[in-house]
Parts: structure tokens; C-alpha cells; sequence
């Protein structure tokens, strides 16, 4: 459970990152992980933090996270594992 609630917790604090819209490389990256979640139905809430700038840096480590989840299986997406077989 607390994986869960951690893989949660990372992925609304990268959408709060992201929410800037400073990067369209950060943006296009969410957008690829936000699609993965809806289509494993991990529904996603609103994030009340403010927008962060995204750096080059973040950009890469979402760009990989991306990767990572959209050739995870749906099981490891909602149990959090993707992220340690990537």
C-alpha cells in the first residue's frame, strides 16, 4: 500500500511540476504518462501545488518515466513496479 501511495504522491507532484507548461518536452512526457494511467484506470486528481518551471534535467527523467510506463503492463503501472524494471 504504501508503494501505491507513493507512485500517487510522485506522479501529482510531477503533474504540479509540469503544470507550467514551460517545457513541451515536459509537457508531452505527462501527457504520454497520464495516457498510460487512464487507459490501466488509475484515475488522477487535481494537484493544488503551483507550477514549477521544468528543467532540461526533469524533462530527460520524464522523457525516460515515459518510456518506462507506456511498455509496462497495466498490473505493474497500478502496483508501481514499472518503475523498478525500467
Amino acid at each position: 500500500m504504501r508503494l501505491k501511495k507513493w507512485l500517487v504522491g510522485s506522479l501529482l507532484g510531477a503533474v504540479a511540476l509540469l503544470g507550467s507548461g514551460c517545457s513541451n518536452t515536459c509537457d508531452a512526457a505527462t501527457e504520454r504518462i497520464d495516457k498510460r494511467y487512464s487507459e490501466c484506470g488509475i484515475a488522477l486528481g487535481d494537484s493544488d501545488e503551483a507550477p514549477q518551471e521544468c528543467s532540461d534535467e526533469d524533462a530527460s527523467e520524464l522523457e525516460h518515466e515515459a518510456d518506462c510506463i507506456e511498455k509496462a503492463s497495466c498490473d505493474d503501472v497500478k502496483s508501481g513496479l514499472y518503475l523498478t524494471k525500467c
